[in-house]
């Protein structure tokens, strides 16, 4: 994984309390203009966390901008039995932190679907989602 930029720190895994109340934080304001959206209190996310049989705190990542979190980013192993692939449940960012983009070697997801593949300009990479569709992304 790249380098983040100054001041910004990627926290890998979820080990202990005061991380995964960061990523409560985050989560609860990421999506509190989501419809459909209710607040839970940390109890009740801790305990829904620990009782997906999919769900492992090493697969939860925070992010932090000048020692505060902004965002997160939630994988499971939902399909690795069936498809042998994994599985990202939820990416938030705060809306402060939204827009702001990602300059050239940035990561997004700590993780991949796929091993990491060199694109070139003039190339145009084809990713078919079952069910879902297809997202074509052309490099300049």
């Amino acid at each position: 994984m790249p380098e983040p930029p100054p001041g910004v720190l990627v926290r890998e895994g979820a080990h202990d309390d005061a991380v995964r109340r960061a990523a409560h934080r985050v989560s609860m304001a990421a999506f509190a203009e989501h419809f459909g959206h209710a607040d839970t209190s940390y109890e009740q996310w801790l305990e829904t966390h620990e009782a997906r049989s999919v769900f492992d705190w090493s697969q939860l990542t925070v992010v932090e901008a000048d020692g505060e979190p902004v965002a997160i980013c939630e994988c499971s192993d939902a399909f690795v039995g069936d498809e042998n692939c994994g599985y990202v449940m939820r990416i938030g960012v705060m809306k402060q932190s939204r827009g702001r983009g990602l300059a050239a070697g940035q990561v997004v997801l700590s993780g991949a679907l796929t091993e990491a593949v060199p694109v070139a300009a003039g190339d145009v990479i084809v990713a078919r989602f079952d069910r879902l569709g297809t997202i074509e992304v052309a490099c300049r």
